[in-house]
């Protein structure tokens, strides 16, 4: 009963007007750019259909990953969990909740599950007007939509994934620390780290031997995000990965492909290294990323548990 009581508090508390609009307008700001620039693309290239979905769900599900269901939604996130338990305890409400027959766990469960599934549905809502929006603007025929909503529930299975890591350290950070400004500041640098860290290490000279022999791998979070949704990309490309050039931006992005980030492909030299079905680089199997991020996950939220009980809020 007290956990059903919270995830109904903290979903009224998420879902006001203001603040979903200006997370629906965020969400899709960039793909709607972009999608501008993809339609100047189309129109110039003369593309066969078969040709125009494959290059139209090839963006749309970049786009997505490293933005949508990215960068955007770690920081919606974030700002959804800085002051989920912090904000209670400075208005005084904590001490209200906890003199109920509800435990200080079922807060922080009520609080994680309702941040969870606020941002799950916000990202299907923004996926679906997302594609809707691609179809009329490009504009694209109806196999080409078919095969973006085909993409849409892989992608989402993706942001689940995002939601709850950066959910739970931002509660583990919300027990800890009073002050939901510096939470904020905090967990976003926690979000720019662990999707930056790997790219911009790159450009600064981590060669791919270095950064294999020194398992820093385990330590980049775009890698292991991008790792994580290898089998997912694939089948949202349906069921065959595209050449790693093709998929340029994830690759950068993740450098889940064979081969350094931004030294071994080069689009404007004649090469056929890249033209085959992208290999991933396997530092670690798909499957071992998902556990690494799910222990993350739970450790953060035992945290936030165990801070939440021991906290003073008399």
């Amino acid at each position: 009963m007290g956990f059903a009581a919270i995830l109904r508090k903290t979903l009224i508390d998420l879902t006001g007007w203001k603040r979903t609009l200006t997370l629906m307008v965020l969400g899709l700001f960039l793909p709607v750019i972009t999608g501008i620039f993809w339609r100047f693309e189309l129109e110039n290239a003369g593309l066969s259909p078969e040709m125009e979905t494959y290059v139209v769900v090839k963006h749309f599900i970049g786009i997505s990953f490293i933005w949508t269901a990215g960068l955007f939604l770690a920081m919606a996130v974030v700002t959804s969990a800085a002051g989920a338990l912090s904000k209670e305890a400075g208005d005084g409400t904590l001490l209200t909740l906890v003199s109920k027959p509800i435990s200080r766990r079922q807060i922080v469960l009520g609080k994680f599950a309702a941040i969870v599934v606020h941002a799950l549905l916000m990202m299907a809502i923004i996926l679906l007007t997302q594609a809707v929006l691609l179809w009329f603007m490009l504009p694209v025929d109806a196999p080409t939509f078919a095969a973006l909503l085909a993409a849409v529930p892989w992608i989402l299975l993706y942001s689940l994934l995002v939601i709850l890591v950066f959910s739970s350290i931002s509660l583990a950070m919300s027990s800890l620390i009073d002050n939901q400004v510096a939470i904020t500041v905090l967990a976003c640098g926690v979000v720019l780290f662990m999707f930056l860290f790997g790219p911009i290490s790159s450009i600064f000279g981590l060669h791919s031997e270095s950064y294999e022999n020194n398992h820093i791998y385990l330590m980049d979070g775009s890698y292991q995000l991008g790792n994580a949704f290898a089998p997912a990309l694939e089948q949202a490309l349906g069921g065959e990965m595209l050449p790693a050039n093709e998929l340029n931006e994830i690759r950068i992005f993740t450098g889940i492909f064979g081969g350094n980030r931004w030294e071994e492909y080069y689009p404007w030299e004649e090469t056929s290294e890249y033209q085959y079905p992208g290999e991933l680089a396997n530092y670690v199997r798909p499957w071992v990323s998902v556990v690494l991020l799910m222990v993350l996950t739970a450790g953060s939220l035992a945290v936030a548990v165990v801070m939440t009980e021991r906290k003073d809020v008399g």
